[in-house]
């Protein structure tokens, strides 16, 4: 009966967000002022957001954290899943880095992202039915093609560009708002009827993304790409401001050891004796958290800068997840699990990258921003495995994971630094900006 009710509750909140985001996003357009009398550009940035939507609830929820579980089940060892879960965030990271310099290429968005839904739907039909190995490389290619979720945010922050930073963080919250809905049936959908119901219900939520990617239209969606370039390396690193660089460097900081530590705690918590239902709405509440703090982590980044958002998002990891490391009781390690920080880091490398970046250079740098902060928690995450397979058998499970996170605190103390610095060198550069033009 708890879990009953557990899960009706997750499913009215998660309704409950969705009228409230909707109204948000009425407000966010009709102040905009190249949006507001532009009724094609308004259902264009509903149906982008539509879209996106779908394909990153059905990622988070039937999708990475099924997968973290399903590996398990197909005779992974417990050292492997950090890895794992390393490596389709380095994938996602990679993917979002490619299709934002194929995007800046070649334009037309709405065929992209078609393209790549189409993909994944083909991808999720043999899941069900194949070993280990197979769904690894299978849904790591499939992490690929989600990356390119990272063009829907350059198009928001193109229809809204007076205030790129709250239509950015709308985006994470409406993706994060269904996942929420999914959270309270999937783990049950998993625990009963297995990784078939979870690739029937992955095909159909994909396929509703493709139709509402179908439905956008205008230029912005249908232009072609930027003629006679090349992509190369270089050219992918390179943009005509100096910031996006340090940028950058603070997110790579602070996402390490985010994903050594976060990325895996799930599995600890379970570990420690929860079951998947219990847990998959756990982190369906932990989500609906995150929702309203996306909500406004866009907001508070136009308003007090996005480069203090990103170094209060580093001190709150540092704060929260150091007590995580000590190995509280459970009550207490859920309790620190379900504060929301992931908004403020999320929503301020993109509006920062967005803000630093020519319009040209866009769909690349909004692109790289979600590479860095997944390559970044890859990196954490391998580190966390190596870890616990250098401790091996000789510690429990349970001690390997505490060890892994809390050898990664101390980055998270540099990052914060890094962050702190940052935010002065920027400080001080506007100020000189305005000293030169008032002596001029």
């Amino acid at each position: 009966m708890s879990g009953l009710w557990l899960q009706a509750s997750t499913i009215l909140a998660s309704i409950a967000m969705a009228a409230w985001l909707g109204f948000r996003m009425e407000r966010l357009l009709d102040a905009e002022p190249g949006t507001s009398e532009d009724l094609e550009a308004r259902r264009s940035f509903a149906w982008n957001l539509a879209g996106r939507t779908l394909m990153e609830a059905s990622w988070f929820m039937l999708g990475f954290t099924v997968f973290r579980f399903h590996v398990e089940a197909l005779g992974a060892p417990p050292w492997f899943t950090p890895l794992y879960l390393g490596l389709l965030v380095f994938v996602y990271g990679v993917g979002s880095f490619a299709w934002g310099a194929v995007a800046d290429r070649l334009g037309q968005r709405r065929l992209l992202m078609m393209l790549a839904c189409a993909m994944i739907v083909g991808l999720m039909v043999p899941m069900p039915f194949i070993g280990l190995i197979p769904f690894v490389i299978i849904s790591l290619i499939q992490a690929f093609m989600l990356g390119s979720m990272r063009i829907p945010f350059a198009l928001a922050s193109e229809w809204a560009s007076e205030q790129r930073g709250e239509a950015i963080g709308l985006m994470h919250a409406t993706g994060w708002m269904l996942a929420v809905g999914l959270g309270a049936v999937a783990g049950g959908l998993y625990a009963a009827y297995g990784m078939l119901a979870v690739a029937v219900a992955g095909v159909i939520l994909y396929g509703g993304a493709a139709l509402c990617f179908l439905r956008m239209e205008g230029e912005k969606v249908e232009a072609p790409g930027q003629t006679g370039t090349r992509i190369d390396l270089k050219g992918l690193f390179t943009f005509q401001s100096r910031w996006p660089l340090f940028i950058l460097v603070v997110v790579l900081m602070i996402s390490i050891p985010r994903g050594a530590i976060v990325l895996n705690s799930l599995n600890y918590i379970e570990k420690t004796g929860f079951d998947l239902s219990t847990l998959f709405i756990m982190e369906a509440w932990a989500l609906a958290l995150n929702v309203i703090l996306f909500t406004y982590a866009g907001v508070i980044c136009d308003r007090i800068g996005a480069e203090k958002v990103l170094t209060a998002a580093g001190l709150l990891y540092f704060v929260f997840w150091a007590l995580f490391a000590i190995g509280l009781p459970p009550a207490f390690a859920v309790t620190i699990y379900l504060i929301p920080v992931v908004g403020l880091l999320y929503t301020s490398s993109d509006a920062l990258l967005a803000r630093h970046t020519t319009l040209e250079e866009r769909n690349r740098g909004v692109g790289i921003s979600a590479a860095v902060v997944f390559i970044g928690q890859c990196i954490g995450s391998a580190l966390a495995a190596a870890i616990m397979a250098l401790i091996g058998d000789s510690r429990s499970v349970v001690d390997q994971y505490l060890w892994s996170f809390r050898l990664m605190v101390p980055l998270l103390a540099v990052g914060t630094y890094l962050g702190w610095r940052l935010t002065r060198a920027m400080a001080e550069a506007e100020d000189g900006a305005i000293l030169e033009a008032v002596l001029e």
